[in-house]
């Protein structure tokens, strides 16, 4: 999923340069393009980020069936690798819009309504970094929302590309877009499948973005996943 939103929190990326974290991501990784992960599990203790969830909520059953739910995949190497290949997407295509100050957000647990959802991994940028001005960059901002869903269905066989979270955002940036830049009407979900066909073909055409795809996968898998237990 990508977020778009300025940051609650302090992150490393902001401060420290993102590519300074990825080159030292990518020591001793394996690559998760073509690796077939194990059904096995292991039973490690990650890093999960929950600073949302009052103290005491956090021994509602509600809260703790979701825990449950995320630390169960978290131990599971194949939601490990479909997150950083669909997150890896969102990178790629986000870098063409000039976002060069991504920031990373963790396994996350956090308050919906009454009750309570997760998320595995997600990358995210400060709104204004790729507020749309013109059409083009609609366009631009569009293929690197749907890249995710796509980089996962195209390299990692998944039908199911987690876009929903996507999509909704997406429309949401569409109607920011019409109320700041042209009030004239467009249809989103015809955008939103434009942009799907234009990355597909992408990842069809060009090699280099298959390497690069594995580089980076490779890299977000220790930057979004911390054992704390092993």
């Amino acid at each position: 999923m990508c977020c778009i939103q300025v940051p609650c929190e302090q992150n490393p990326t902001q401060t420290g340069g993102f590519s300074r974290y990825l080159r030292n991501a990518r020591d001793g990784a394996s690559n998760i393009l073509t690796s077939n992960p194990a059904k096995s599990r292991c039973n490690s203790t990650f890093l999960i980020y929950n600073v949302d969830i009052p103290l005491a909520k956090q021994t509602d059953p509600k809260y703790l069936e979701k825990l449950r739910e995320l630390e169960n995949k978290l131990n599971d190497p194949r939601e490990i690798e479909k997150a950083c290949v669909h997150e890896t997407g969102h990178l790629l295509y986000f870098a063409r819009v000039g976002v060069t100050r991504p920031y990373i957000q963790v396994p996350r647990i956090f308050p919906k309504g009454e009750q309570f959802d997760y998320r595995m991994a997600a990358v995210g940028t400060e709104r204004q970094q790729i507020s749309a001005t013109n059409a083009r960059r609609l366009i631009l901002v569009a293929r690197a929302m749907v890249a995710g869903g796509i980089f996962l269905q195209k390299l990692k066989g998944v039908q199911n590309g987690g876009d929903n979270d996507d999509y909704t955002n997406f429309v949401e940036y569409c109607e920011r877009y019409q109320r700041t830049v042209s009030s004239k009407p467009f249809n989103k979900s015809k955008l939103w499948r434009k942009a799907q066909n234009h990355v597909k073909r992408e990842l069809q055409r060009q090699d280099s973005l298959l390497l690069r795809a594995g580089d980076m996968a490779n890299m977000l898998k220790r930057l979004f996943f911390f054992r704390i237990i092993v």
